[in-house]
């Protein structure tokens, strides 16, 4: 996983220096890009409404995405030929999944907490703005056995587009570790 999750709640016990200053440096953040919270987390419908009426809206729309979240260091093409970026568009586009794509982010806060993560997990924590310095203490918050833990220093929020041999070796080192033999 490139994201690690938060938990629940941060009540347990109190704040690393380092988990306060993640969660400080991604308020600021998210002011920078408030809007894309904000309508996500009180109108989704409303936008994917829109977007759904416009190809070039729904165009727009996901190349800003991209362009922000994947590690291209202000080269879009340096990571995505248009030939992705158009199928990706095109597969939104006929398959009117955009919408419900959007759903998780009004759903979250009004979902039970989740309860903590016991199962086997690893992460590969991607380089994209808002998970920079991501500290492990978040993550052991909500997980009880992490396995593996990995900070390359590349790839964004597509990593699985960005950099698939690496994210394939970060799977293949993890499933391999939890063989019985």
């Amino acid at each position: 996983m490139i994201h690690p999750p938060f938990p629940a709640s941060f009540d347990s016990h109190p704040m690393s220096p380092a988990e306060q200053a993640f969660l400080d440096a991604d308020a600021a953040y998210d002011e920078t890009d408030g809007s894309y919270s904000a309508i996500m987390g009180t109108r989704p419908d409303t936008i994917a409404a829109a977007l759904a009426g416009s190809p070039a809206g729904l165009a727009a729309w996901l190349v800003d995405k991209y362009r922000d979240w994947s590690d291209n260091h202000g080269d879009l093409e340096s990571r995505f030929d248009r030939a992705t970026l158009l199928t990706t568009i095109t597969l939104y586009w006929t398959s009117g999944a955009l919408g419900s794509s959007f759903r998780q982010y009004f759903d979250f806060d009004h979902n039970s907490p989740r309860p903590d993560i016991t199962v086997p997990a690893a992460f590969t924590v991607s380089a994209e703005p808002s998970y920079a310095n991501f500290p492990r203490e978040i993550a052991e918050r909500a997980c009880t056995d992490i396995r593996h833990w990995s900070e390359p220093g590349r790839g964004g929020h597509f990593m699985p587009l960005e950099e698939p041999d690496l994210l394939a070796g970060e799977l293949t080192q993890f499933f391999t570790s939890l063989r019985p033999y």
